[in-house]
């Protein structure tokens, strides 16, 4: 279907007020701050994992050092998938047209290759806690899971509470400790820290009283907000928090750690060719990228349902 005089009339006649719908204010994009950016070369990337080696062991004099090896891991695999979008106009609607601006905006296919880079890239958050075939992550979990499996120790890991709960100081708690609690694949604790909070539009105000508030939220009491500015030692969310609207479930919320892991790889970047068919005199215009969206390390993020 093209674009024609028939589909604005309205664009015809001199005199409209005002045209709305097309030129909204855009949300920046979330996800260049929630991914690690990374550039792809190949249809498919790999991501592999490694274990090292463990702890020493004692030694008594005049025996043999205790042996140890390496060991590899599961390896995931990030596709980039093509997306396009290309619409037609005639030549009798560009002609006729008496606003120009209002069509420039109507037909900014670089918006909507924008706003369809950041909803596939946060819906990977959404589905998290799926456990469809299609969501598992390379140990055969979800994103999100209790039972991750440390392919050297044998032991598992987790980066969701046992229980889910809403978002308050003792949920906020207990993500902190879980990810302080972080291991290695061979069993090892590594130094993992928040970086940011991630949180639908309905939990921006509670994330802003936890994270500025300076005194302890909801408590008469005067006491220092542990995860405030003022808190000894500083900000234990250095980063703030990133409030997402394509997040679609209004209680979970989501932690970023310094884990890198979380990735948004780029193999095209959003393109834009135009073309006349002269045969139709039609403008053909297309957009078109390659991209892929994935998780190689559950360390990277962490996330919880709400209750």
């Amino acid at each position: 279907m093209s674009i024609t005089r028939s589909t604005h009339p309205a664009f015809q006649l001199e005199g409209l007020k005002e045209i709305f719908g097309a030129s909204y204010a855009k949300y920046e994009d979330k996800y260049k701050k929630i991914f690690d950016l990374v550039d792809s070369t190949k249809e498919v990337e790999q991501y592999q994992e490694v274990g090292g080696f463990g702890l020493h062991t004692k030694k008594a004099e005049g025996q043999i050092a205790t042996l140890d090896t390496t060991n590899e891991g599961p390896k995931t695999y990030i596709e980039n998938v093509a997306y396009s979008l290309r619409y037609l106009i005639s030549h009798e609607a560009i002609e006729d047209n008496q606003y120009p601006r209002i069509y420039q905006d109507l037909q900014d296919l670089g918006t909507s290759a924008g706003r369809t880079m950041e909803v596939v890239a946060i819906d990977r958050l959404n589905t998290g806690f799926s456990t469809d075939t299609a969501n598992l992550l390379a140990d055969g979990s979800a994103l999100f899971a209790t039972d991750h499996a440390l392919s050297g120790s044998g032991g598992t890991g987790a980066n969701t509470p046992s229980s889910a709960a809403d978002l308050t100081k003792a949920s906020l708690t207990t993500a902190v400790n879980d990810i302080a609690s972080f291991v290695d694949p061979r069993g090892l604790k590594i130094q993992s820290t928040p970086e940011f909070l991630i949180v639908p539009q309905a939990l921006a105000i509670t994330a802003q009283e936890l994270l500025f508030s300076e005194l302890t939220v909801g408590s008469s009491n005067n006491e220092i907000n542990v995860f405030g500015r003022q808190a000894s030692g500083g900000q234990m969310f250095p980063g703030g928090y990133i409030v997402s609207n394509d997040i679609s479930d209004s209680d979970a919320f989501f932690i970023r750690t310094s884990v890198r892991g979380l990735v948004f790889q780029t193999r095209q970047a959003p393109i834009i060719k135009d073309d006349y068919v002269v045969k139709s005199m039609q403008k053909e215009c297309v957009s078109y990228m390659r991209f892929g969206v994935g998780c190689y390390d559950w360390r990277s993020i962490y996330g919880n349902p709400g209750a």
